[in-house]
């Protein structure tokens, strides 16, 4: 039983890396992202002041 489970997971075609990413991230091909450079670090400190400390 574990053989037949093993040999059935390994017979799996795996997806083509190119096709999932393209499945992911087709919704928004043109999305640009800034870089780190442009991030406000002020910004992110108070995001951080917001959150419940534990």
């Amino acid at each position: 039983m574990i053989r037949e489970a093993v040999d059935a997971y390994l017979a799996d075609d795996r997806p083509d890396p190119d096709a999932a990413l393209e499945e992911a991230f087709g919704a928004l091909p043109d999305l640009s992202v800034p870089s780190r450079d442009e991030w406000e670090p002020e910004r992110a400190e108070s995001a951080d002041d917001e959150r419940p400390r534990r």
